[in-house]
């Protein structure tokens, strides 16, 4: 299962964010992960992803037509030197995909308040936290056992406010506090998540299970 419903949650809060004249140019909407289906000799562009970039580009409607038209060649190149409001990030592989981390100062992780999404882990926010990534995130587990105001920005959720716009644009016009709570959810997760600690407690729960 994807994330289009929390994705979702996005849509009109980017939209305001788009309207702000003021704060043009200071700012750039990633995508991460975009890519390309193989099924037999021909390819495909995944339209989960795609769906994903009409939702942040509001169908291409903030985006110059050149540069739609430049989008629409799916040609898989992160490289590629533009300033644009909206930047497709190509997945990498396994060993590298945490690299699209290095495009980005702030990590949106909207998640809608269900059963099911309590049962998801907080991956999203361990990685940008060792990444030391900004993270405005949707108050709910499992994201809570890890954010808080001191580390993150908290929005309420299942609510058509305007709180992630708000805290968009208060991360836009705070560069110093984009820098601060990266490195605050930094200290959040180094240790309780660095690899050598969880393979001390994994070890200890496969020697409890041997004995």
């Amino acid at each position: 299962m994807h994330h289009e419903k929390d994705a979702e949650i996005l849509y009109d809060n980017l939209n305001l964010l788009y309207f702000e004249k003021e704060l043009k140019g200071k700012y750039q909407i990633c995508a991460a992960g975009f890519n390309i289906s193989k099924y037999g000799d021909k390819h495909y562009v995944n339209p989960y992803y795609q769906y994903l970039e009409q939702l942040f580009t509001n169908n291409y409607k903030h985006l110059p037509k050149e540069y739609e038209d430049y989008l629409m060649q799916y040609i898989p190149d992160n490289n590629y030197d533009y300033n644009e409001i909206y930047r497709r990030l190509w997945g990498m592989d396994t060993v590298n995909y945490g690299k699209s981390y290095n495009f980005i100062d702030v990590s949106l992780i909207p998640l809608r308040e269900t059963l099911f999404s309590s049962c998801k882990s907080q991956l999203k926010v361990i990685e940008a936290g060792f990444m030391k990534k900004a993270c405005i995130v949707s108050n709910v587990q499992p994201y809570t056992l890890d954010c808080n105001s001191d580390n993150s920005i908290l929005i309420e959720p299942n609510r058509n406010g305007r709180g992630w716009y708000k805290a968009m644009k208060k991360l836009i016009e705070n560069p110093n506090m984009v820098s601060d709570l990266g490195e605050a959810m930094y200290e959040t997760v180094k240790d309780k998540y660095h690899i050598e600690n969880v393979n001390i407690v994994r070890k200890q729960i496969f020697e409890q299970w041997l004995k």
